[in-house]
């Protein structure tokens, strides 16, 4: 890596750009991921890397895994069962063996893993933003309170990614640069009293597609979480490690708590539906999520690599 993390403009025109693994050298390419790309023939396992049926049961795994781990045993069925279907008829990329494969190709790159940890920071910020605004102008209690604290745990998220920034590559960002990182996160806590913003963009109150796209956004970071477990350990000090490894964890904590909260917050929204209705409104909701995270680096090849850009 270069002495200092590239400028805001640099971040941010490198993490708009599509990843294309064909330049990295083939020797830092798995043979999947070779394949994938033309390197050599891909056989019968190409199709089995983008296996929709392990895909789906990737990422229900993790709303399983939150709904487990939660207060709202055993609630929960109806929501897992929409989200299944939507899973099986508008798949994102981010549960295919092969999109794991793409993080960690790209990964191996430890400028672009540090702009990424970076791009995730500011991503949590924003989502708190969102949230909190939402919060402001929400009449419902239970919504207000679950919006609340999804803002608090990105708020907190924000700033767990520059702390694994810090572990990871230490000394490498200036410390103007890192003071500047820091006012990503808004800081929020529950105990502040929410203020509504004039002229916001999300100066109304939450619909239930808002609360469908914070779902489904968070089991997509629950699963980068864990592959960022394994591309870490390539960059971090050994010495840091174990408190990286904590810092992941809480992470993955803060979205398993808003995985299980905001789910079972959908389900008592579409209440008196009948199932096929929920579906379509979970499928309606994935396929704008794929869309809207269409342009980013990893979705834009994996989608661009099959025909199916959304």
């Amino acid at each position: 890596m270069a002495d200092t993390v590239p400028s805001a403009d640099k971040i941010f025109m490198v993490m708009n750009a599509p990843f294309d693994p064909a330049s990295h050298s083939n020797n830092e390419l798995s043979p999947n991921v070779c394949s994938m790309f033309g390197v050599a023939d891909p056989g019968s396992e190409f199709d089995d890397r983008r296996c929709t049926d392990r895909a789906t049961d990737r990422i229900l795994a993790m709303a399983s895994r939150a709904l487990a781990q939660s207060d709202f045993r055993p609630a929960g069925s109806v929501y897992l069962a929409a989200l299944k279907v939507a899973l099986w008829e508008e798949p994102p990329a981010f549960g295919t063996d092969i999109y794991a494969d793409n993080y960690r190709v790209a990964s191996l790159d430890g400028q672009w893993l540090a702009i990424a940890l970076i791009a995730n920071a500011e991503r949590e910020g924003g989502v708190a933003r969102h949230a909190w605004s939402l919060a402001a102008f929400s009449a419902d209690s239970e919504d207000r309170q679950v919006l609340k604290r999804h803002a608090v745990n990105e708020s907190r998220n924000t700033l767990a990614y520059l702390t694994l920034l810090d572990l990871s590559f230490p000394e490498v960002i200036s410390s103007a640069f890192r003071r500047e990182l820091h006012e990503l996160s808004p800081g929020y806590a529950m105990e502040q009293d929410l203020i509504v913003v004039d002229q916001s963009p999300d100066s109304r109150p939450p619909a239930l597609d808002d609360f469908l796209q914070m779902n489904i956004a968070g089991l997509r970071t629950a699963v980068r979480v864990e592959m960022l477990r394994s591309a870490l350990a390539v960059h971090c000090p050994f010495e840091n490690l174990p408190a990286a490894a904590t810092v992941q964890d809480i992470i993955l904590r803060n979205e398993f708590r808003d995985i299980a909260s905001i789910g079972i917050l959908i389900e008592r929204r579409v209440h008196g539906l009948e199932a096929v209705d929920i579906s379509r409104l979970f499928c309606r909701g994935l396929r704008e999520f794929n869309r809207r995270t269409s342009e980013e680096p990893i979705e834009f090849s994996y989608h661009q690599r099959f025909g199916n850009y959304p």
